[in-house]
């Protein structure tokens, strides 16, 4: 069986009632703080007003999204959800997969829950779970995804974006299997806006959560997907990263659930500056440091 098949088997057999209550406390946090992000991109992101005209030309719907008043398509909005929550980079994130799940599986899980009028112990199943495959897909091709140029975010949540989906329209283990291959054909996005700086590589995360939904309805139509898009010969593994592990990816799935490694952020940056940011701030009250007395500042962090 292909990654996708057995990931498939693993979301199509698991429900709420099989997830342990710390989990599922877990996922009610997750849901809460990715909100919080999202609305601070929304006011904060100096294209937040522009970036929902833009996609409103594109089509509306009858889904609203956060400070906005058009509504849209399931994908559009859950896009723009997206995109908001990882714009001021205030979104949750994994320290060994590199990536921010939740900016694309919360928005995604919110806007097909209400969009499918879902319950909420089956949108938290489904947040559970896209987690899950996004977080074992991404910590098991870093370092190298990110060495390589790939945003893992981008490249990775449209896998979660798909399962959140999926699950929450009831397709069934083929599907899904399908769903996941076409997710992998449609993974993009690259870290070069983090050296350029632009401040639109948001979108690109937003574009996750669009892909996996469009994914999960391509699928529900009777299209085929890519099963071997993770490992096979020109799949993610092989192109994005090197020497994975494939059968490590699903060890103890179902058994071990990787949500409660979630960190949250108390600033907008990377989770590798938080600590210097807490201790210049802790430093600069106990001494009274105001900036022009500071001429350098040196920092050991993660390589």
């Amino acid at each position: 069986m292909y990654l996708t098949e057995k990931f498939a088997s693993f979301v199509v057999n698991t429900n709420y009632e099989d997830l342990p209550q710390d989990t599922v406390a877990h996922a009610k946090e997750r849901i809460m703080d990715t909100l919080g992000a999202a609305i601070a991109g929304s006011c904060n992101w100096e294209y937040a007003d522009q970036f929902r005209q833009a996609i409103a030309a594109l089509g509306t719907g009858h889904c609203p999204v956060i400070g906005g008043k058009e509504a849209y398509s399931p994908a559009h909005a859950a896009m723009i959800n997206a995109t908001f929550a990882h714009a001021v980079e205030l979104d949750d994130g994994h320290k060994n997969a590199g990536c921010h799940a939740g900016t694309v599986i919360v928005p995604t899980a919110l806007v097909m829950g209400q969009e499918l009028h879902r319950s909420g112990p089956e949108i938290l199943t489904a947040v559970v779970l896209g987690y899950e495959v996004v977080y074992r897909i991404a910590s098991h091709m870093n370092p190298r995804q990110l060495n390589k140029g790939f945003h893992p975010s981008s490249n990775c949540d449209v896998f979660g974006a798909m399962v959140v989906a999926g699950k929450l329209m009831g397709l069934n283990e083929e599907q899904l299997a399908n769903g996941l291959g076409l997710a992998g054909m449609l993974a993009s996005g690259t870290m070069e806006a983090t050296r350029s700086g632009q401040r639109s590589k948001c979108v690109q995360v937003g574009n996750a959560a669009y892909n996996g939904v469009m994914a999960a309805y391509l699928t529900a139509q009777g299209m085929e997907g890519c099963l071997s898009a993770l490992e096979g010969k020109d799949g993610l593994f092989h192109t994005q990263s090197e020497n994975v592990d494939v059968d490590d990816v699903v060890q103890d799935l179902g058994i071990v659930y990787s949500i409660a490694n979630t960190y949250n952020k108390m600033y907008p940056s990377c989770r590798h500056a938080q600590p210097g940011i807490e201790a210049v701030l802790d430093l600069a009250q106990e001494h009274q440091i105001t900036p022009e007395q500071v001429e350098n500042i040196w920092i050991g962090t993660h390589q």
